[in-house]
């Protein structure tokens, strides 16, 4: 179930290094409003390309919006979702985790796993084929927006923690120059 377990290590919220910075991180409990305002400072003070900031921001909604979805946190004191935004010298990084029902953790591995193995056109044509259907889910069109602005392989990790829950982290990397989509 870990295929892309080892890339979380390098990608970890402890992360300044002289190779890797941390540009913004955030807790988001279940009853807050997430912050993007915040997030869209912290990328203008980095100078990002504007085409590269559309994309990394529009990742990081998509992320968030899909880990809230799945979190098994709803205690209103708890955070719910961690989010981590930083650079290396040749790509950004955004990685959230939250606790999620084991069984959903099992679905997000499946997909992540089916949509890894497509080049950019197929998902293009598989999110066409998918949100005409009618038993598409958000999760699905969701990790595909993702996964066809990722441009390597979307990383994750899943440590089962008590009670049918595990921690789930996902892993989504954005090449700072180059062809990105």
């Amino acid at each position: 179930m870990d295929e892309y377990r080892e890339d979380m290590n390098d990608y970890s919220e402890n992360m300044n290094t002289p190779e890797k910075k941390r540009i913004y991180s955030s807790s988001i409990r279940s009853d807050e409003d997430v912050d993007f305002i915040s997030l869209k400072k912290h990328m203008a003070l980095e100078k990002m390309p504007q085409k590269i900031s559309m994309i990394v921001f529009s990742v990081m909604v998509e992320l968030v919006s899909m880990m809230r979805s799945q979190s098994a946190v709803h205690d209103f004191n708890k955070p719910t979702v961690s989010v981590y935004f930083g650079e290396d010298p040749t790509l950004y990084y955004l990685r959230c985790e939250t606790i999620v029902m084991t069984g959903n953790a099992e679905t997000l591995v499946k997909y992540i796993n089916r949509f890894n193995k497509h080049d950019k056109d197929e998902l293009r044509r598989y999110f066409k084929y998918v949100r005409k259907a009618s038993s598409a889910d958000g999760l699905g069109l969701e990790l595909i927006e993702i996964a066809k602005r990722a441009t390597a392989p979307i990383g994750y990790s899943v440590s089962e923690q008590e009670e049918g829950s595990s921690l789930f982290s996902i892993l989504v990397r954005i090449k700072k120059r180059g062809k990105l989509v």
